[in-house]
């Protein structure tokens, strides 16, 4: 035990590589870009009139023009190449997560693109390291700013991993569908994310094994996945099936930056040569390592309960929604004084706060389409499938509206109508498919109308 104690220690304290920390300024930098790019596609359905979240000031698209949105991305853009390529690397690469953060926190509703936050989080850590020593500009030009090659800020981006799994695996343990296998089958089912949803309308018994053997590892890994970090052989077992779980992700649905963005992380554990540290790190730097890891810690604690109501969805572990109830009347209590409160507002405006649930405690059992139409007919926007995209900005902020926020949905498209031009009035119809249906077995929910506000 005293030995495994040493090597952690002694892992936490190794200094940095400056090649390491040159590719992931790079890899983050290019999923920057890639997240600015897809948003300046949709800049019509960001912006408009101010959303009434007065304690997020770090929201510069809140209130703006599609033209000034696009300004905005398309200077994020280019502070995004200047940092692949390491020119002027510091102020690049605070610009960048500056346009990110403010990105981030527009569509953070309730819960936001979780891969964006990785991004935007890896971005903000890598500003307290030397990652334009190398591959860069910078050191070609000779205008490297001499720093310390103390490893904090990555071991930062590694807690931020371990609490995501961590955070994710307890999600799951709450829920009857991880521990009876069938969850991940439920999600390949699900039009929503899934590119393999036609192929596993009727999945015969070889499929159902094997998807639910994948959902208990899928389980046991994430759960034990801070154990495994501690042992060499396990360390690369735990990062064996990170990689093979999060390509498959990549390949086979619909889930944004997410899966990118968390093998990105891995490249925290490459291992390097052995360099001095040099000279010790600041106190500044120092006090904002403690900082950011007290932040990412502080938003395990829920900010709203999500263990299932109906008896026949709930764990077989007994306790489990006692613990999710002392914890969110944990965090209440401690909201009522000042100083939390400030903290609180810091978190949500570093765009810290995090919800790694997605597909749990219960995955869904349907999937939900919205279409946007004009009063004639004409269709303006759509999620369904053949109609629209699976994945976009927009569609994370309608599906979590729709989940969170439903009443605001309707608020949502009569606030951005201005930007399409629109005057008339619209309708947004809701679409419910089961799952194991085909997409054509579509029925109409609900639909809302009303007339927007004249400009």
């Amino acid at each position: 035990m005293g030995a495994m104690r040493d090597r952690l220690v002694k892992g936490l304290a190794a200094p940095l590589c400056p090649t390491t920390l040159a590719l992931m300024r790079i890899v983050f930098a290019a999923l920057g870009v890639a997240a600015l790019s897809m948003a300046l596609q949709e800049s019509q359905w960001l912006g408009g009139p101010e959303i009434y979240r007065p304690h997020l000031w770090m929201d510069w698209l809140a209130g703006r023009s599609p033209e000034t949105v696009r300004i905005f991305l398309c200077l994020g853009i280019f502070l995004g190449m200047t940092s692949m390529l390491g020119l002027v690397t510091p102020i690049s690469l605070l610009g960048l997560w500056l346009v990110l953060l403010n990105l981030r926190n527009h569509l953070a509703w309730a819960d936001s693109e979780g891969g964006l936050q990785v991004v935007q989080c890896a971005l903000l850590c890598l500003l307290w390291t030397p990652c334009g020593l190398k591959w860069s500009l910078d050191s070609r030009f000779g205008w490297c700013c001499k720093q310390s090659l103390w490893g904090g800020p990555i071991r930062v981006l590694q807690l931020l991993q371990i609490i995501i799994y961590v955070e994710s695996g307890v999600y799951k343990l709450m829920g009857i569908n991880w521990w009876d296998g069938s969850a991940l089958l439920r999600v390949t089912q699900n039009l929503n994310f899934s590119r393999l949803a036609g192929w596993f309308q009727a999945p015969g018994p070889l499929v159902a094994g094997v998807m639910s053997l994948a959902t208990w590892i899928v389980l046991l890994w994430e759960l034990a996945f801070p154990l495994l970090l501690l042992w060499r052989p396990s360390r690369r077992l735990a990062i064996g099936i990170g990689l093979v779980m999060h390509l498959s992700l990549w390949l086979f649905f619909d889930v944004g930056l997410y899966p990118p963005a968390m093998l990105a992380l891995y490249l925290t554990y490459l291992p390097g040569r052995s360099i001095v540290a040099g000279a010790p790190p600041s106190r500044w730097k120092k006090g904002w390592v403690g900082l950011h890891a007290a932040m990412l810690v502080w938003a395990v604690l829920p900010v709203h309960r999500v263990y299932p109501k109906d008896p026949a969805l709930c764990s077989p572990v007994p306790g489990l929604a006692s613990l999710e109830s002392a914890a969110y009347r944990i965090r209440q209590s401690l909201l009522n004084f000042m100083p939390i409160r400030v903290f609180q507002r810091l978190v949500d405006n570093l765009g810290l706060n995090h919800r790694y649930n997605t597909f749990s405690p219960t995955p869904a059992n349907l999937s939900v389409f919205f279409r946007l139409r004009d009063e004639h007919g004409a269709l303006l926007w759509s999620d369904a499938p053949a109609e629209g995209v699976r994945y976009s900005l927009t569609v994370v902020l309608v599906r979590t509206l729709a989940t969170t926020a439903p009443q605001a949905l309707p608020l949502y498209f009569q606030k951005v109508s201005a930007n399409l031009g629109m005057r008339e009035g619209l309708v947004l119809e809701e679409w419910i498919v089961e799952l194991g249906q085909p997409a054509s077995a579509q029925v109409l929910n609900q639909s809302w109308s009303w007339r927007p506000a004249p400009r």
